[in-house]
């Protein structure tokens, strides 16, 4: 069997092969996916505090129609020691153990 050495195309053929081709010689036809952010844990949200219990020093945090727990130890401030409801807050959004985002770094706005 006889086996045959490819040495490419001349450069006088491949000026046809790229007219063919067209402007986009250097890009793929195929886009690149776009890189998956996180789940919003970087920017920080406003909301109201919804309610607060002083004596086991948790509570909820509305924004934008959806309600987080955060516990007062998770305050960005370490001089917070309670919130009114009402009060607005910002906050950035974190997991607690199961998995469910809670508001953390909560400070007075």
């Amino acid at each position: 069997m006889r086996r045959e050495v490819w040495t490419g195309i001349k450069d006088e053929d491949m000026s046809e092969v790229y007219s063919r081709i067209g402007p986009s010689l250097s890009k793929s036809p195929v886009t690149q996916p776009k890189p998956k952010r996180e789940k919003e844990k970087s920017s920080r949200r406003q909301g109201k505090v919804r309610m607060f219990n002083s004596e086991k020093n948790y509570g909820f945090v509305r924004s934008r129609k959806d309600d987080f727990f955060f516990h007062i130890s998770s305050a960005e401030d370490p001089g917070l020691s309670y919130v009114l409801p009402g009060e607005l807050v910002t906050f950035e959004i974190g997991e607690d153990k199961q998995g469910r985002p809670i508001a953390v770094k909560v400070k007075l706005a």
